[in-house]
């Protein structure tokens, strides 16, 4: 959320906990490595202090890497490898039980899954010391496609990396609505901890819309367990549509 952009925004994340217990009545957070303005011991002592004055945890932390895990240069994927080693360290000091990591790509290269699935059984070794799990979510229509996922999530073959199902950015691929849960459904079979719901995806000026209905009976088919995180997508005034989504998601899960 831009509210909490630490640079731009109006929200710092130590408030953060406080704000949503009292909008929303919500008591799990999903932060972006972005919200973070620092990672230093102290600040997160004090984002843990925070936390649990208003008894809330953090489900998850999405963070981005800023350069590829099958990048062919031994030594950028290396420097790629460390900070994912980080955000799995901040995951443990302030109590979170995975990462979401983007699976980002390289120019020129189609996606090397042997090496994908090399970076993240490392990652993997190192979360499962720490007692974190890795996500890879169903993001960019073209690096992170579902059935891609699926495969490396697949062939990677431990408990310590698994999905993140995004309700609705599959319609980015523009293959339709059909398309959108056969993608939600594939991710589902790899899912551990979170998902994303939202009944909407806006990409750049246009918004896809899809039956937010039918998409959480895909979670609840599934014997889903993990949080669900609400993201709303759509710009503007989030908080009446993020309440919306949440009574929604609530009611059928109940």
């Amino acid at each position: 959320s831009n509210l909490v952009d630490p640079k731009r925004g109006k929200l710092p994340l130590l408030d953060f906990p406080q704000f949503v217990v009292e909008r929303f009545g919500v008591f799990a957070i999903e932060p972006l490595n972005d919200h973070f303005p620092s990672t230093q011991p102290d600040y997160l002592a004090q984002l843990r202090d925070s936390l649990t004055a208003h008894k809330v945890r953090i489900a998850n932390i999405a963070t981005g890497l800023g350069g590829s895990l099958y990048d062919p240069n031994a030594l950028k994927r290396q420097k790629v490898l460390e900070r994912a080693q980080h955000w799995i360290d901040v995951a443990q000091a302030v109590g979170s039980p995975s990462i979401r990591l983007h699976l980002e790509g390289t120019k020129r290269l189609k996606t090397d899954v042997a090496t994908t699935v090399a970076s993240l059984g490392n990652l993997a070794r190192y979360g499962q010391k720490k007692q974190v799990v890795i996500h890879l979510e169903n993001d960019s229509p073209t690096t992170e496609d579902a059935f891609l996922l699926g495969k490396i999530i697949k062939e990677v073959d431990t408990p310590w990396v698994r999905a993140l199902p995004d309700f609705g950015n599959a319609m980015a691929q523009n293959k339709g609505e059909s398309f959108n849960y056969e993608s939600v459904e594939e991710m589902f079979r790899y899912a551990f901890g979170i998902c994303h719901v939202k009944d909407s995806l806006r990409v750049n000026k246009k918004v896809y819309r899809f039956d937010l209905e039918r998409t959480l009976e895909i979670a609840i088919a599934a014997k889903f367990a993990g949080y669900y995180s609400i993201e709303y997508d759509e710009g503007g005034d989030a908080e009446v549509p993020t309440k919306r989504l949440i009574e929604a998601t609530a009611k059928a899960i109940s």
